[in-house]
């Protein structure tokens, strides 16, 4: 070079034409891994693709733990390994340009419409079919510390103990095959709990995050043992 320094190192060659880039997300999980240089801090941030249209993405941070639950909009478009990949939420987007170096994985870019933040990274992505943990939970209960939640349409949900029962909202991600990540009331900042589910089996699992234990499951069509003191 001019400045009379030199440097060595390995590359790898791929033909881009033979790595199969899905057209579509709907029902994919998508992992991207990334350093936040402003807060020195590991990240990861998933996305579950509910439909052509509309996602659930959720942040993780190494230190600072679990963030909100978003349903921003996106699109999605592909040119040979290369895809692009933007949300929006009310008037912010955000561009996740995917460079795949296989069918499941590669690198990420991501800028946004509101702040100065560039960042690279890794993305892995994987279906989010089979495994215990569902992609919704709409008609479902769960009991949580002897609390029983009965989850309906529109993301609201009745909570109902020995000292009686309330509404309150709800946001469910699914993260993994076996993981999701229930939100309680859907914006957790307003207080409530956000916890990580991992699923044993179809009908229990642990707590992890905002809280520890373990939990039991009834998809539709089963039934939670009635709350004492509690009319269903």
């Amino acid at each position: 070079t001019t400045g009379g320094s030199s440097s060595s190192g390995t590359f790898t060659l791929n033909d881009s034409s033979s790595i199969n880039v899905p057209s579509s997300l709907v029902g994919k999980i998508l992992t991207e891994s990334f350093y936040d240089q402003s807060s020195s801090e590991n990240f990861t941030q998933t996305m579950y693709f509910q439909s052509d249209s509309k996602l659930l993405e959720i942040q993780e941070g190494g230190v600072s733990g679990l963030y909100e639950i978003y349903d921003p909009s996106y699109t999605f478009s592909v040119t040979g390994n290369i895809a692009t990949l933007k949300t929006t939420m009310g008037t912010d987007t955000a561009t996740y340009t995917l460079l795949f170096t296989s069918e499941t994985g590669g690198y990420s870019d991501y800028s946004n419409s509101y702040s100065d933040i560039l960042s690279s990274g890794s993305f892995t992505l994987s279906d989010s079919t089979g495994g215990y943990s569902p992609s919704d939970l709409v008609n479902d209960q769960m009991i949580i510390d002897g609390v029983t939640y009965v989850f309906k349409a529109n993301n609201v949900c009745t909570i109902r103990s020995d000292t009686g029962s309330s509404d309150s909202t709800y946001r469910l991600i699914k993260t993994g095959q076996n993981t999701a990540v229930l939100s309680i009331p859907a914006d957790h900042h307003s207080g409530g709990s956000i916890l990580k589910l991992t699923f044993s089996s179809i009908s229990s699992g642990t707590i992890s995050g905002g809280g520890t234990g373990n939990f039991s499951y009834y998809p539709e069509g089963t039934s939670a043992p009635s709350t004492k003191g509690c009319m269903w």
